[in-house]
């Protein structure tokens, strides 16, 4: 079989499409799941058909726990669909970005962020033990904080806005397929406070800042086609305003500033070509070009276009490293009597 993996994505895939579309509990579908397990292990006649079933039933499970309100903590259950005057207590699962938004020809600035919350106070009342995922909205340029830190914000939680039109971008559906449901808008820089933190930024931040400096370095000033620069290279986004991104979206082409797959293969054939010239074995090759890839997903924040080229280039790497060319010798008769070796 070519592709043996195809029909085990089309049903994963399947169980994740029919989740979007279904509701059920997550228990009943682990507990379905983990009838399936068994009997496949006791029906061996039955095994390929259950595992089968058991693809898309698996991924069910896995949307279903993602999406499911279990936890009595759950801030989905501690908030009601209105708005509410909240300050939040939580850890920071990214470094506040920058988006730069211009109307009538001035600049306004936004900083866009999202928390892990661990506790709850509604509007000055007792802090109460809270779970989940928030997505933070902040006019203004945020700086000093960074992801790791523990965190309080003040601000308004609220339901995140649905699509306007019909066929319009539905910014409520695109955090809720990540486990987001709230959005906290908070007034200015003044509504956070830092509780705790890490000594240093992650090492993706330092690597991005120095990475900033070392593409503008020799350039007289910081101009548009540099910033377009440290887009494609490092995956930073604050460049890419609605009045940059529109001739690219309409020219099909946005997707470049993606680290995806195109950023990875570069990558991997600078220092594929580079060990190969200096003589390394296969062996020593894929043990310096795996980590060696995954160590810059790490440093461009782990996008998930980049995971998934990462992905699939460990694979071709491995199959490289641990495939076995074998020449057989057989003797060949020519017509005349003759041998010869092939």
């Amino acid at each position: 079989m070519r592709r043996p993996l195809l029909p085990v994505a089309i049903l994963f895939t399947g169980g994740i499409l029919l989740a979007s579309r279904v509701a059920l509990s997550p228990f009943i579908l682990l507990g379905i799941s983990s009838a399936l397990v068994i009997l496949a292990f006791a029906w061996g006649r039955a095994r390929p058909l259950v595992l089968w079933l058991l693809i898309p039933c698996a991924s069910w499970a896995d949307y279903a726990v993602g999406t499911w309100v279990i936890s009595p903590h759950d801030v989905r259950r501690l908030m009601v669909d209105e708005a509410a005057l909240v300050t939040l207590r939580g850890v920071l699962l990214e470094t506040p970005s920058l988006r730069m938004y211009e109307q009538d020809e001035q600049a306004s600035w936004r900083t866009l962020s999202r928390l892990e919350v661990s506790a709850l106070q509604p509007n000055q009342k007792d802090w109460c033990p809270a779970n989940g995922k928030v997505a933070i909205t902040t006019p203004g340029l945020l700086t000093n904080f960074f992801a790791g830190q523990t965190v309080e914000i003040n601000g308004v939680l609220e339901l995140p806005k649905i699509a306007s039109a019909e066929g319009t971008f539905d910014y409520r559906a695109y955090l809720s397929e990540q486990g987001i449901f709230y959005r906290l808008k908070v007034g200015s820089e003044k509504d956070w406070r830092v509780v705790a933190s890490p000594a240093s930024p992650p090492l993706a931040d330092r690597f991005r800042e120095w990475g900033k400096r070392a593409l503008a370095r020799g350039l007289p000033a910081e101009d548009e086609s540099l910033r377009l620069e440290w887009a494609l290279t490092l995956g930073w986004k604050t460049a890419l305003t609605e009045e940059v991104s529109e001739p690219f979206i309409r020219a099909a082409t946005y997707h470049i500033f993606a680290v995806d797959g195109l950023r990875m293969a570069i990558l991997f054939g600078i220092f594929f070509s580079l060990f190969r010239t200096l003589g390394f074995s296969r062996r020593i090759c894929g043990a310096a070009l795996i980590p060696l890839i995954w160590f810059y997903v790490a440093l461009t924040g782990w996008p998930a276009s980049a995971i998934r080229a990462t992905i699939m280039l460990t694979v071709v790497i491995l199959g490289w490293v641990f495939v076995q060319a074998t020449h057989h010798t057989e003797p060949i008769t020519e017509p005349n009597g003759a041998m010869h070796q092939q």
